[in-house]
């Protein structure tokens, strides 16, 4: 659920947010960039529509096969003074997966009347 994730495949390295870690090299990395892609779209409209029922089963499976692989290994793992996400420019940001969360404001002043 990280707000910014890269991988560099070649050099088996990760970074997630303010992080920054080696790891092992392997088809998990793809599986990984396209599970985030599409759950975290999946998992906001779930939660801005309060219901967690209408997450997609398919993709509800997907995510818990993925967990049951082996772990990934994180080695090395150092936090950073600056996210990923502001530290790559240029074309290297092709290469970067971001999701922005949109702000909650708080339950809307029409809901809590319809509510009462």
């Amino acid at each position: 659920f990280s707000h910014a994730l890269m991988i560099d495949e070649k050099k088996g390295e990760i970074r997630f947010d303010n992080w920054y870690a080696y790891i092992n090299k392997g088809d998990w990395q793809k599986r990984l960039l396209n599970l985030r892609k599409d759950l975290m779209p999946a998992f906001q409209d779930a939660m801005m529509n309060r219901d967690l029922s209408s997450f997609p089963v398919e993709l509800a499976e997907r995510v818990a096969d993925f967990c049951k692989q082996a772990p990934i290994t994180l080695r090395g793992c150092e936090p950073c003074k600056r996210s990923i996400d502001e530290e790559v420019t240029g074309p290297a940001r092709n290469h970067l997966s971001i999701f922005e969360w949109p702000e909650d404001l708080g339950v809307d002043d029409e809901e809590d009347d319809d509510e009462q």
